[in-house]
């Protein structure tokens, strides 16, 4: 069943699905973990569009419990299927909210930006927004002669005396002042040509309590006030873990209770949703259909078995047993065990196997593993 040119052909799959260094896609295929989190937010999403009245939201988890996975999930997700909605992941907060700033509209891209521009009024939108250099800018990313100039401002770069002279602006985004006043205008902007909801997504946000204590306590009221001056249309998504979000709770109650009826905890995997996530990523590389089929009905097995093979029940336990529920670390062991089983030409793979495998593949053959011993 196996050949030397996929050797993975034994289980039925074109290659190893899984991730053995679990970095997450930009653009991730799949969902996998953590069901209700994503429904639940999207959800609530979904009524900011309805509604216009802001919902910001926190999702709480350990490294590894999948929150960056569902970040950009999420983001994919709005911007795919919400009609009229916006979503723009922040990979983290940086030192200050013109990081912020820049990286919501890099992730906006050149492209749609100067697409969104060339129905922009210049008249109309000055009558409604007050940074009016933001909205010179703005119309400039349409004039080829003044376009690479404009989208440097609106991102934030600095330019020359010369260079704010081409385009007709007096300054530029240097402070975080001026960044809260260029986001306020870039959403009365996307408003204005029909987005209903638009969602910044900050991951890793538990790297704010590592900035002087100075730097963090201004990034705090900006974004207080960044979710006090945008009541309509506008989400603010952010991922901490449950240490960082303790100390941010600890020391900023005021930005806290933005946020407090919407705190969303990623719980650790069991049986059924390690089942889901492992299958699903099967699934993805799943070749040779009849012949598999025909393997599974041999063997008796039922449809939740065929969605695991070559994972045996008891293996999906020892698996959440080695990783403790942690969404990263299962995908990982599933891929090591697939990689060692394949070399040895194993069939199945049972919880002693898997067991096994993986100590084998860590250079402790004598020992029973435990996540610990591999982290």
């Amino acid at each position: 069943m196996m050949n030397e040119d996929n050797p993975y052909s034994i289980y039925f799959l074109s290659e190893n699905p899984f991730p053995i260094v679990p970095i997450p896609e930009e653009y991730p295929r799949i969902f996998g973990a953590n069901h209700e989190a994503l429904q639940r937010i999207t959800w609530q999403l979904k009524k900011v569009a309805k509604t216009s009245r802001p919902i910001h939201v926190v999702l709480v988890g350990p490294y590894g419990s999948g929150k960056t996975h569902l970040l950009r999930y999420l983001a994919t997700e709005i911007n795919q299927n919400i009609e009229g909605g916006l979503g723009a992941y922040v990979p983290h907060p940086g030192p200050g909210f013109i990081s912020i700033y820049r990286r919501f509209i890099d992730s906006l891209s050149y492209d749609r930006m100067r697409k969104l521009s060339k129905s922009a009024d210049e008249r109309k939108l000055k009558e409604t927004i007050i940074y009016h250099d933001f909205v010179t800018a703005l119309v400039n990313l349409t004039d080829k002669n003044k376009t690479l100039e404009a989208w440097r401002w609106l991102t934030a770069n600095s330019l020359t005396l010369e260079e704010r002279r081409l385009l007709n602006v007096a300054t530029s985004i240097e402070h975080e002042e001026e960044a809260l006043n260029a986001f306020s205008a870039l959403l009365k902007f996307l408003r204005s040509v029909g987005y209903i909801l638009i969602c910044m997504i900050i991951d890793e946000f538990e790297e704010i309590n590592s900035l002087m204590s100075l730097q963090k306590r201004r990034l705090f009221n900006d974004l207080r006030h960044l979710v006090d001056l945008n009541v309509a249309n506008f989400s603010l998504i952010i991922a901490c873990t449950p240490h960082g979000w303790e100390t941010v709770y600890e020391e900023n109650a005021a930005l806290v209770r933005r946020f407090s009826s919407n705190i969303v905890f990623l719980e650790p995997l069991d049986y059924q949703a390690a089942c889901r996530l492992i299958s699903d990523y099967l699934g993805q590389y799943r070749i040779d259909g009849k012949a598999f089929g025909k393997l599974m009905a041999k063997k008796g097995d039922d449809r939740d078995a065929s969605a695991i093979y070559p994972f045996t029940k008891d293996a999906i336990n020892e698996l959440l047993s080695l990783s403790k529920g942690n969404a990263g670390e299962t995908l990982k062991y599933s891929g090591i065990a697939i990689e060692e089983g394949a070399k040895e030409g194993h069939q199945w793979l049972n919880a002693e196997l898997v067991r096994s495998l993986i100590a084998q593949y860590y250079g402790k053959p004598n020992e029973v593993p435990g996540s610990e011993d591999f982290s």
